[in-house]
Formats: structure tokens, C-alpha cells, sequence
């Protein structure tokens, strides 16, 4: 594996919140069983029978992805992430 590919699965399973659209598939998630476990998932997807088809999520929506996403936006709240930030500049640093 990758630098790179260690870097986004340690984000991916340190993450409390992440957002898929379309199908999530092992391609990208590896190890279902290993798959962001500390995160709460929304899946997008325009088709309903797609929806947690291979992953269980805790928020699913049956929309257009730009639709949602822009729906989801005008809810969103800043946040401070410099500490997370900071943490994926270490690994990033451990890797190149």
C-alpha cells in the first residue's frame, strides 16, 4: 500500500463524520468491517435500492447529489479543524 493510500485510510477511519455519494463499494472502503467504525455516514445516492447496499449508514438520502449536497450546506456549520488538519500534516510527514 501507498503512502498516499495509508494517509487516506487512516483519515477515512479516524473520521467521526463522512458523506459518500453514489455507490460505496470495497474498492473504496477495504474491509467493510473496518470501514470509518468511529464516523457517522450519510450516503447520497439518487437511487434508493443503492442506499446502504454495501455499508450500513446512519443517514440516508435518495436525492440528486448537488441538490442534497447544497441542502446539507446551507445547514452546515464552521467548525475548528486545525487540530485534524494538523493530524493528517504529521502523517503526511511520516509518509514523504
Amino acid at each position: 500500500m501507498g503512502a498516499t493510500r495509508r494517509i487516506q485510510r487512516s483519515v477515512i477511519v479516524m473520521s467521526s463524520f463522512l458523506s459518500g455519494r453514489g455507490l460505496i463499494i470495497d474498492r473504496i472502503t477495504g474491509k467493510i468491517g473496518h470501514f470509518a467504525t468511529h464516523a457517522a455516514i450519510i450516503h447520497i445516492d439518487i437511487d434508493s435500492a443503492s442506499i446502504s447496499r454495501n455499508i450500513e449508514v446512519d443517514i440516508p438520502i435518495v436525492a440528486d447529489a448537488k441538490t442534497a449536497l447544497l441542502a446539507l450546506l446551507e445547514k452546515a456549520q464552521k467548525l475548528d479543524t486545525q487540530e485534524w488538519l494538523g493530524q493528517i500534516r504529521q502523517w503526511q510527514e511520516m509518509f514523504f
